[in-house]
């Protein structure tokens, strides 16, 4: 089964010190992806009082890697524009015998956000899990209860990891949920992580 991997990225400035570890992270998450067998593409989206979509529907092996130049933390933090944004990105360009899996990154909590609200992102989420071929993930502040907030099953969500030289973990975990996921061969899973 063919997946679509939507990468949703932190770039306030709380991430000002770990510009290295989320480039590294990011580059091993995506070469560690490309071991897979099957056919992924991939939307990226970085966000701070802005959204930024880098990459939408791009083939896995045509995804660039990341240099530090390309992240660039500062700002604040719109994390719903963010996962809206993503959410509608891969909507609009998934295809019926696909599946998404769309992960979220973040060390901070939303306080930035225009155009989406709460009610909207979670109304969002409900909608596409309903499909049955589409998962959430998130790895960000007080997980279980954000996770509990918007709909995204609790084994689907761990805390960030804050821990100086440890950044990258937070991408071995993204990339551990979307090689569980593929691998499997499963069309969603509401147990990526084990908690």
């Amino acid at each position: 089964m063919k997946t679509i991997i939507c990468m949703i990225v932190d770039e306030s400035g709380s991430m000002g010190g770990n510009v290295n570890e989320v480039v590294e992270g990011y580059n091993t998450f995506i070469q560690d992806q490309l071991k897979l067998a099957d056919e992924a593409r991939l939307h990226l989206l970085k966000f701070n009082d802005n959204v930024n979509t880098v990459l939408r529907d791009v083939n896995l092996a045509n995804v660039p890697l990341l240099g530090g130049h390309s992240y660039t933390p500062g700002g604040n933090t719109a994390l719903f524009d963010a996962m809206g944004d993503g959410i509608n990105s891969v909507a609009s360009s998934k295809r019926i015998d696909e599946r998404a899996i769309v992960v979220i990154i973040t060390d901070g909590y939303e306080n930035a956000s225009r155009r989406y609200t709460e009610q909207q992102v979670r109304d969002l989420i409900a909608r596409y899990k309903a499909h049955g071929d589409w998962s959430f993930v998130y790895i960000g502040e007080c997980s279980q209860q954000f996770a509990a907030r918007m709909g995204i099953p609790a084994s689907n969500a761990i805390n960030f990891c804050h821990e100086k030289g440890k950044i990258r973990a937070n991408f071995e975990a993204a990339s551990a949920a979307c090689t569980n996921l593929r691998s499997n061969k499963l069309k969603a899973s509401d147990v990526l992580f084990n908690n």
